[in-house]
């Protein structure tokens, strides 16, 4: 009997896909038509680079996969194969024999969770799983370790999550081969789903879209300051190839993404991302800057896979920050328009969008300073209080950390400075609207400063903000501000 092809037409492999009851979408029916039908135009075009799979493989014995001190045992699977970020792509057959039938950790307890929701807030780290499990196509499974000390040899800055370590695996009906990008693991909505149904090759990200501009060497940063160390490609490369593991939604995130993996908390979170556009709009060259970009690529599918499925992020203080950059530049360089203009196919629900506001008064002292900022989304403290007078917001050494004057004092520098490369990255490459205008226009004005007598009255109120400065942490301070000043903003 001649052997059938499994890599078929999507539509025919998403019958399989569909097989299991799925929740309510995040999105409607006609919104969620438009991304997917602009995912499978954008992935079609390279589905001749890919090997087809035989529908007559044999199933496999047991198999473990593992990553760091994680591992996964499963068995009836026709392949797989390990990426980049330290996953696992598994091509299952469609009739449900392929099981999970042990997980476990070398250090800490594990936890397990299938398909996690985008919107989740469950902890992971407690959850098991009953075993065997039998796999169906576009499941996703995540595994986690507990926190096990110090994450010195990730990245030289205390983190606060209770989990260290975490692993995905996500079964999809097709080829596992050498040179795909994992599919997102998070969600478990129609989308998330049918980007698990057709395979995302890294030769799809488009290297020719990153400028060549920023001439990193010759910015005026004494590297040798403290805090100031060079933020090359190879440490960014090493703090955002691994998996992100962000399995849980809310102001609590970085208390659940794993500290090994992960930066942790947003304006933390921020800088670093801000540093890797920067790299990746260097005059560094292609090949150098390869490995970083399809590092962002991978942690833009999974957050794409996220927000598709419910994720809401909003602004409070610092938290959540960096994901939505991610996101646009998953979709810009893998020439999917709904991923790189997320906000509006989507929906309003990143961070970035509710944190940068425009109106034309947005400051109480004019002056063209129409974009602000907003530290909640309720009032009085999301951004409206930029339009009174400094002496009206209250004390700066609040005990309760209730008063406007606090939260601008504390928090603004941070959470502007932290975007700098982001906002500047995303002008080089023309995506400054999908980024969000309020965005580049807040770090505009942070960089100017505002007119000295307005100053004066946040100084009068002790309110003292280094204005054209960025924030970072463990390597770069000042890298992504003088990356700005360089490029004429």
């Amino acid at each position: 009997m001649p052997s059938i092809p499994a890599l078929v037409t999507a539509a025919v492999v998403f019958v399989a896909c569909r097989s299991v009851p799925l929740p309510s979408d995040p999105l409607t029916d006609a919104q969620d038509q438009v991304i997917a039908d602009a995912f499978s135009k954008a992935v079609r075009v390279h589905r001749p680079l890919i090997p087809l799979a035989l529908a007559a493989a044999l199933p496999l014995p047991a198999q473990v996969l593992n990553e760091g001190q994680l591992s996964v045992t499963i068995e009836g699977h026709l392949g797989a194969v390990k990426t980049r970020d330290g996953s696992w792509i598994v091509q299952v057959p469609g009739n449900g024999s392929a099981r999970i039938v042990a997980y476990s950790t070398t250090s800490g307890q594990v936890g397990a969770a299938m398909n996690p929701r985008g919107y989740n807030q469950t902890n992971i780290h407690t959850q098991q799983l009953v075993l065997p499990r039998a796999i169906a196509t576009c499941d996703s499974l995540v595994v986690t370790s507990t926190g096990s000390g110090p994450r010195d040899s990730y990245w030289a800055y205390p983190g606060r999550s209770v989990v260290d370590e975490a692993m995905a695996v996500v079964f999809v009906p097709y080829a596992a081969t050498p040179g795909l990008l994992r599919p997102p693991a998070i969600g478990d909505g129609y989308l998330p789903r049918w980007f698990r149904s057709q395979p995302i090759p890294e030769a799809m990200i488009n290297m020719a879209k990153l400028p060549s501009l920023i001439n990193v060497d010759a910015l005026p940063v004494n590297w040798s300051a403290w805090g100031a160390a060079k933020p090359d490609l190879a440490y960014l490369h090493a703090l955002l190839r691994p998996m992100g593991g962000e399995f849980y939604d809310g102001w609590n995130t970085d208390t659940r993404t794993p500290d090994n993996q992960h930066p942790g908390y947003g304006t933390a979170y921020a800088s670093v991302v801000s540093q890797a556009l920067v790299q990746l709009c260097s005059t560094a060259t292609t090949q150098a800057k390869q490995p970083l970009a399809i590092a962002v690529v991978q942690r833009g599918l999974d957050l794409v896979g996220a927000f598709c499925d419910g994720r809401a992020n909003y602004p409070l203080g610092g938290h959540m920050q960096g994901r939505k950059a991610l996101v646009v530049m998953c979709g810009h360089l893998l020439g999917i328009e709904p991923f790189a203009d997320p906000t509006t196919y989507i929906g309003d629900r990143f961070q970035e969008d509710g944190y940068f506001l425009a109106s034309p008064a947005a400051w109480w002292f004019g002056a063209g300073w129409i974009a602000g900022w907003s530290f909640q989304p309720e009032a009085p403290f999301n951004g409206a209080k930029l339009a009174d007078p400094p002496s009206t917001w209250g004390s700066v050494q609040a005990p309760l950390h209730d008063t406007w004057a606090w939260m601008v004092a504390g928090y603004l520098q941070q959470g502007v400075g932290s975007q700098i490369g982001t906002g500047l990255a995303m002008r080089l490459m023309g995506l400054e609207r999908e980024m969000g205008h309020g965005l580049v226009q807040m770090i505009n004005q942070w960089m100017d400063g505002p007119p000295a007598a307005a100053n004066a009255q946040l100084l009068a109120v002790g309110i003292t903000l280094p204005w054209g400065t960025d924030y970072a942490l463990v390597k770069g301070v000042g890298f992504c501000a003088a990356a700005w000043n360089a490029m004429g903003f």
